[in-house]
């Protein structure tokens, strides 16, 4: 809703809630081809000003058995930033820096780092871990701090808003952000 985009494209869905390509396993349909996946962002990409692909289940899982293609082949065929959505709970300073890592050793650009969910009472964990979040990220900067259900929000484009870094359309500001803590 935030970026008022009105047409959306879905290449694969599955009925299991699992890594691409044990769903498409699970399921008997066929997984998503490289090939394919690629020449259809490319068109996409020849026919609209902005494409946002979104990934399933993190930068390196397989999303077919055969070959094993992951985010990161996608990433450099498509020469894309990436945005990292994660938690702000306990384990994810582990979790986002590999990514992170991972992100720097493929040569790839990470475009900004967003905590996905923030609860309106956050405990000490995710408080004290937005500060290494912000370390980790370009600039030294978080590019948004989503409120806890804020697909369900009425008003979800002020609160989008108000939540993303002026990059991603917003106006996010991390010391209004921390004084809240």
């Amino acid at each position: 809703r935030l970026s008022r985009v009105t047409d959306t494209f879905e290449f694969a869905r599955y009925p299991d809630p699992l890594s691409p390509h044990h769903a498409a396993l699970v399921s008997g349909r066929p997984a998503l081809e490289f090939a394919t996946t690629a020449q259809r962002i490319d068109d996409l990409d020849a026919q609209y000003d902005v494409v946002i692909v979104e990934g399933a289940g993190g930068l390196l899982v397989p999303f077919d058995s055969a070959r094993g293609w992951t985010l990161v082949d996608l990433a450099h065929h498509l020469n894309a930033g990436l945005v990292v959505v994660t938690q702000a709970g306990l384990g994810t300073l582990n979790h986002t820096a590999l990514t992170v890592e991972r992100i720097a050793e493929e040569s790839l650009t990470l475009a900004g780092i967003v905590v996905g969910s923030w609860p309106q009472s956050p405990d000490l964990a995710m408080e004290l871990n937005v500060y290494d979040l912000r370390r980790m990220s370009p600039g030294g900067e978080l590019s948004g701090v989503l409120p806890a259900g804020m697909s369900a929000m009425r008003d979800f484009t002020t609160q989008a808003r108000k939540a993303l870094a002026p990059a991603f359309g917003g106006r996010f500001d991390w010391s209004s952000f921390r004084k809240t803590l």
